[in-house]
């Protein structure tokens, strides 16, 4: 549905970087994903970013 929108709004997608919720926070271990988009944003190969939250239900 994000990548919908992102092309009905004339966005280009050059990557998809997921990070698992269970390692957010302050805890970065196993977030490989998420110091390789910084990386990328610090070298200004990135320029806009845009974010999607998908929470799961636990029962």
């Amino acid at each position: 549905m994000l990548k919908m929108w992102a092309f009905q709004n004339g966005l280009q997608i050059n990557g998809i970087y997921s990070d698992v919720a269970l390692a957010s926070g302050i805890n970065f271990d196993g977030r490989k994903n998420f110091f390789k988009l910084l990386d990328e944003i610090m070298t200004y190969k990135v320029g806009k970013v845009i974010i999607a939250y998908i929470e799961e239900t636990r029962g």
